[in-house]
């Protein structure tokens, strides 16, 4: 056999440690509350790598060990399978919201979350014009290039935006594409002191986008969401009126995901 198919055949085949410890993390769902002894039992597996596997999964968050050195699932889980549902419901939940915002501003609407270095459009809605985006659901723009994307890195600190984005140069896609980290930084810090994020022609030439926070129960950025304008039709004087309106709808769409911002005053 060549080393070319053993890697290949390597590489196929599954890592038995993981459904080990997936069957461990099962058996605490199904009984909440199980000690070593037990878990061993029901699992099939020695005492000794179940508790291994134990620490593991307590050192990573998703175990928890009792005084009575029972075991039982965190709630970090949850907290993960809920960001996973948020993204499936999303577009469902924020599509109503965003036909109003797109009926005010008569403008293209986006909603995107942030996967690695890179923004996923998640639902779209089209401008009341004749002149569209040239966008659709499922496609991918850059983190560093667009407003969404510094929407959500804003609370993010330096060294997770470093670890995202790398020390660059980025890639230029007009003239005024932010390239150097130190320049990135300076934006992303305007972008958290304002509360929206700007993209004025950076991801391409002779479209401005206005970017707000959608948050989750947690007040955690789960997504964001963008009105796109084309420089022929944008007026600055309009800018305050369509974010109070952008950030009205935003809020509508974290209250529907479990927000509750105080009362007095929306944090953005």
């Amino acid at each position: 056999m060549s080393a070319q198919n053993k890697d290949s055949l390597e590489s196929s085949k599954p890592i038995i440690g993981i459904y080990r410890a997936f069957s461990l993390i099962e058996r605490l769902a199904d009984k909440p509350s199980s000690g070593v002894t037990e878990l061993a039992l029901a699992t099939g597996m020695s005492k000794t790598m179940v508790f291994r596997m134990l620490q593991t999964l307590q050192e990573i968050g998703i175990v928890k060990k009792q005084q009575d050195d029972q075991y039982k699932l965190s709630m970090k889980l949850f907290s993960l399978g809920s960001l996973a549902l948020e993204k499936v419901d999303l577009p469902r939940i924020a599509d109503p919201w965003m036909q109003k915002l797109a009926d005010f501003c008569r403008e293209t609407v986006h909603l995107g979350v942030q996967e690695g270095n890179q923004v996923v459009y998640l639902h779209k809605i089209n401008a009341r014009h004749n002149l569209q985006m040239f966008t659709r659901v499922g496609q991918v723009a850059p983190v560093h290039s667009t407003a969404m994307g510094k929407v959500m890195l804003m609370h993010h600190s330096e060294e997770k935006v470093l670890e995202i984005l790398g020390e660059g140069p980025y890639q230029a896609f007009t003239d005024k594409t932010i390239l150097e980290y130190p320049d990135y930084l300076k934006a992303l810090e305007k972008t958290r002191q304002q509360g929206f994020g700007i993209d004025n022609e950076e991801n391409e030439d002779g479209v401005r986008c206005m970017s707000v926070p959608v948050r989750n129960h947690l007040n955690q950025i789960v997504a964001a969401m963008s009105v796109s304008i084309p420089i022929f039709r944008h007026t600055s004087d309009r800018d305050q009126e369509l974010l109070d309106e952008m950030k009205l709808i935003a809020a509508q769409i974290s209250k529907e995901l479990g927000n509750t911002p105080p009362k007095a005053q929306i944090e953005w």
